[in-house]
């Protein structure tokens, strides 16, 4: 699978293992923007996923993400179009920023991992400069 191959077999929030089941989230979630693009897409234990649940993750999953994305950017356009995944990073980037900011506008909360929540402090807008809103 893509990304189990992408992401070394490993949960993408807590790194731990993906033993059994996994499950397909949407890092920027669904309830904020209901889009199925490749590149928003990643593999969590279902209890990372369901603890995530519609809330955007911190900054530095943010972080972990777009290095995911740049750093296998040849590799996932080649394997979505191999198995007719719709992606569009550029677009998918725009989103992104795009709930940063208006996550960061309603002074909001971003998970951090099991039930916990922090701020969304300003370094999003380092992680994605050429996007901020």
């Amino acid at each position: 699978m893509l990304l189990l191959d992408v992401q070394g077999g490993a949960c993408f929030y807590c790194m731990r293992r993906l033993q059994g089941d996994a499950a397909v989230d949407h890092f920027i979630p669904w309830a904020r923007y209901p889009s199925d693009l490749g590149h928003n897409f990643v593999l969590a234990h279902p209890a990372c996923n369901g603890a995530k649940s519609d809330h955007l993750a911190a900054e530095q999953h943010l972080e972990a993400w777009l290095e995911r994305n740049e750093h296998h950017r040849v590799t996932l356009v080649q394997r979505f179009d191999q198995a007719g995944v719709v992606h569009d990073l550029p677009s998918t980037l725009q989103i992104a920023a795009w709930a940063y900011s208006q996550t960061a506008r309603a002074g909001g909360q971003v998970w951090i991992g099991a039930r916990t929540l922090e701020h969304l402090s300003s370094r999003w807008t380092v992680l994605l400069p050429r996007f901020e809103a």
